[in-house]
């Protein structure tokens, strides 16, 4: 039961991270996590929170590259 409270908690700070567009920020804690999250979250959940981090951080990254960051 605290697992799962500590992982909610997790999914929660990645969530606030990619709403302040953090993305590089959301993908390190989500890899730093990955295990935990994979294990504890139901798998279409975990899926959802993947793909969001990794789009958010690709589309991060396409726009930094159009200002010439």
């Amino acid at each position: 039961m605290q697992k799962l409270k500590e992982t909610r908690a997790t999914v929660s700070a990645i969530s606030g991270m990619l709403q302040r567009h953090q993305a590089a920020t959301a993908r390190n804690e989500f890899s730093r996590h990955r295990k935990e999250l994979e294990n504890y979250l139901p798998a279409d959940e975990f899926v959802l929170i993947q793909g969001k981090v990794e789009q958010s951080f690709r589309s991060g990254s396409k726009e930094k590259a159009r200002n010439g960051k």
